[in-house]
């Protein structure tokens, strides 16, 4: 019988004891959370960028070919991207003069260069994320035919049963 209590003692004492959680704050708790979603927002962040591989007049100081904060930002994703698997990276001329255009070019296969990329991989040039898609022009010019084609009709609008014209 007594090694029975002494068994029965010795089985609740370490059940007891692998029962136990850590202490932790609620600071721990929070930094933990505060990592989490910087690590979420950050590989969602980077996707998006490598998604988009486009870098537009906005990523340069102005009326320059030096790369701004962002734009360093950018590319810095973009190059570790690219050191793995060579693409295209477009980088919109965003209304910048022939000359400042191939000069942001140049910088930005400088410092691709310079961070390990194989530029004779990769495209380098204008375009945007999506394909050519439809010119500005052409854009105009199709709201413009649509709205003569318009003109004069009434509008219908459909709620439940009833029409309204």
């Amino acid at each position: 019988m007594r090694h029975y209590v002494l068994l029965m003692v010795l089985v609740g004492v370490l059940l007891s004891v692998g029962c136990e959680q850590p202490v932790v704050s609620e600071g721990q708790h929070r930094e933990f959370n505060q990592a989490l979603v910087r690590t979420y927002n950050d590989m969602a962040l980077t996707n998006a960028i490598v998604r988009q591989h486009t870098l537009y007049a906005y990523h340069f100081v102005a009326e320059s070919a030096t790369l701004n904060a962002l734009g360093e930002r950018d590319l810095g994703v973009l190059a570790a991207h690219y050191a793995e698997t060579p693409g295209t990276l477009y980088v919109d001329e965003g209304g910048a003069s022939a000359a400042l255009y191939g000069e942001r070019v140049a910088s930005v296969k400088a410092s691709l260069a310079a961070q390990g990329v194989d530029v004779a991989a990769m495209e380098v040039g204008p375009g945007m994320a999506g394909g050519e898609g439809m010119s500005s022009t052409d854009v105009l010019s199709a709201k413009k035919k649509s709205g003569e084609r318009r003109q004069g009709q009434a509008l219908t609008v459909t709620t439940g049963a009833s029409a309204t014209k």
